[in-house]
C-alpha cells in the first residue's frame, strides 16, 4: 500500500461485548467505538488518544490505561507482522468505553487484571482488523 498520499485513510469499529460468569453471577458488557487512522503526530509512529468520556476511575486508571496501549500495539504487531511502520504514522483513537456494571463494583485485584485482559485483548484485535483493512483497501 503507498502510505505516501497526503490524506488521511481511516477505519472505524464499534462492538458491545458481553461475557458472563454463572459461578459468580456477574455480566460485563463492554461498548468500545475505536477509530484507527494513517496520520499520526509529527515524528510519531504510533499515537494512541484515549478520548472516551467519562474517565475511568483514578484508581484503576493507569492499569486500565496501559492494557488499552498494550493492546493498541499488539494489534498493530498482528496486522503489519514484519513491515515497517508507515512513515505517515498511525492514531488510535478510543472514542468511547462504556462498562457495566461500573468500574466502583470491581472491588479485587483479579477482577481489574480481568478485566484487563478482556479490554486488550478486544483492544488487539479490533486494531488488527481496522490496519489490515486499511492496508488493503487504500
Amino acid at each position: 500500500m503507498n502510505m505516501m498520499n497526503n490524506y488521511t485513510m481511516f477505519a472505524e469499529q464499534s462492538i458491545a461485548f458481553s461475557c458472563w460468569n454463572r459461578e459468580k453471577s456477574k455480566t460485563v458488557e463492554i461498548q468500545l467505538t475505536v477509530r484507527v487512522e494513517n496520520s499520526a503526530e509529527q515524528f510519531v509512529a504510533v499515537s494512541t488518544e484515549l478520548l472516551f468520556e467519562p474517565q475511568l476511575p483514578e484508581a484503576f486508571q493507569d492499569r486500565l490505561h496501559q492494557r488499552l496501549y498494550d493492546g493498541v500495539h499488539g494489534g498493530i504487531a498482528i496486522a503489519i507482522p514484519h513491515l515497517p511502520l508507515p512513515s505517515t504514522g498511525i492514531t488510535v483513537k478510543v472514542l468511547q468505553l462504556r462498562l457495566s456494571p461500573p468500574l466502583d463494583s470491581f472491588v479485587l485485584d483479579d477482577e481489574i487484571d480481568s478485566l484487563g485482559n478482556i479490554l486488550e485483548t478486544q483492544m488487539m484485535g479490533i486494531v488488527a482488523g481496522l490496519w489490515s483493512g486499511i492496508l488493503n483497501l487504500g
